[in-house]
């Protein structure tokens, strides 16, 4: 006697319970790499450059090494550009491509403008040394 309550002839397969789960899985992944990227998109973790912030003094300084050659005795004084519009209205041929954010560095032979978002100098400016008179 058959216990189920339709035929053999009529029975479903027998799939394994483990079968049910792959939608389930397959769900689940697409959920999750679907809130990744909303995350990435509305707040750009995936921006690893922009969230490391200013580099720090020796960092900046080794920067502007790669791209012009410096005394490394001295020790620049550095400024960031705040107010692009006051900077440009005080030295505009200097400060013409700058952007807030850029860096400047004050050796005593040298003024460079360098860019740390496009990592490049923008300006180096020769300084005359003082003359002394007795």
């Amino acid at each position: 006697m058959n216990p189920l309550p339709y035929p053999d002839q009529y029975r479903p397969a027998q799939i394994p319970l483990h079968h049910h789960f792959w939608p389930f899985i397959l769900g689940v992944v697409m959920v999750v790499l679907i809130a990744n990227a909303v995350m990435i998109t509305k707040y750009g973790f995936a921006d690893t450059n922009k969230t490391q912030g200013p580099l720090n003094e020796q960092s900046l300084i080794n920067a502007v090494k790669r791209h012009v050659t410096i005394n490394e005795e001295m020790k620049p004084r550095i400024m960031t550009v705040r107010d692009i519009n006051q900077v440009k209205t005080e030295n505009p041929a200097f400060y013409k491509d700058a952007q807030v954010g850029d860096r400047v560095l004050f050796w005593d032979d040298k003024v460079v403008l360098y860019s740390e978002a496009e990592d490049r100098v923008l300006v180096v400016l020769p300084v005359a040394p003082s003359l002394v008179t007795n």
